[in-house]
């Protein structure tokens, strides 16, 4: 009983040193050969993985390259990029090494993700394994046991216009009250108050209406606008559609040259009454 409490004290000091011992090495640009059985080499000609030539009947074998479904296979390398490697500044790192080469397995516990790495089989085709975890800063990619590193980037915000319509309203002449409801027949103006709410200038653009009753969709040329600034326009309707009450939208950037910080606000709608 006593000799085997020794043996396992021991054994497992001498795990611990040989986990200590193991350095793992950086994986060139966070690649894995796709072709990675035993025999195999890639071949960039064909694309594919090839095995041979036969010794006797010199005969080749070939297979369609395969990567996992978070990586991303480069056919000019034959290589397979994890796309948890999202820059060229990234480092990855095999987890298993030293008396424990190969990767078995992953798992979670309340810590984390985990690999199960195995040792090289013994005489008797015995394999000792244990669990490793990525180093503070790396993740592990559980499909290939390999941690891997990338430098936090942050964001600089892009600063851009972002152009709404503020006020909307109709008025039957030029300079003449608002009114909700226009003559049949004659002509009348449909106003709009442009506004940048983002934190670039504009650029010069277009405000554009619907075609209502009209042959040729109206629209009217504005300058640049700071940001903050307004501007109001008028679409000149020359005449109206039949009596009744119809929807009219009208688009701040109605020819979308002005590259905004949002599109899906740029428009309003006027409730257009045509009375006798």
């Amino acid at each position: 009983m006593q000799r085997s409490f020794i043996c396992r004290v021991s054994c497992s000091l001498f795990v611990a040193a040989a986990a200590l011992l193991w350095a793992p090495e950086a994986l060139a640009q966070c690649e894995v050969p796709a072709c990675n059985m035993p025999g195999e080499r890639y071949e960039r000609a064909d694309g594919d993985c090839h095995t041979g030539p036969d010794p006797i009947t010199r005969a080749e074998s070939h297979r369609i390259p395969s990567c996992r479904a978070d990586e991303t296979f480069v056919r000019a390398t034959g290589m397979c990029r994890l796309n948890a490697c999202t820059s060229s500044s990234c480092d990855a790192r095999a987890l298993c090494g030293g008396q424990w080469p190969n990767y078995a397995r992953s798992g979670r516990d309340s810590t984390g993700a985990y690999g199960v790495c195995e040792s090289n089989p013994n005489w008797l085709g015995h394999r000792s394994h244990t669990i490793l975890r990525c180093a503070s800063g790396y993740a592990l990619s559980e499909g290939r046991g390999i941690c891997v590193s990338c430098p936090v980037v942050t964001p600089v915000p892009i600063r851009r216009p972002d152009l709404v319509i503020s006020r909307a309203f109709l008025r039957q002449v030029p300079g003449g009250p608002l009114v909700t409801r226009v003559r049949a027949g004659r002509s009348y103006l449909a106003c709009v108050v442009v506004t940048n709410i983002g934190d670039a200038e504009s650029g010069a653009f277009h405000v554009g209406g619907g075609g209502l009753g009209v042959r040729t969709p109206p629209s009217v040329p504005v300058p640049t606008l700071r940001p903050g600034a307004s501007s109001e326009r008028c679409l000149v309707y020359a005449t109206t559609p039949p009596v009744g009450t119809y929807r009219l939208v009208i688009d701040a950037d109605s020819r979308n040259v002005v590259a905004e910080r949002r599109n899906d606000n740029n428009t309003a709608t006027i409730a257009v009454i045509v009375i006798p």
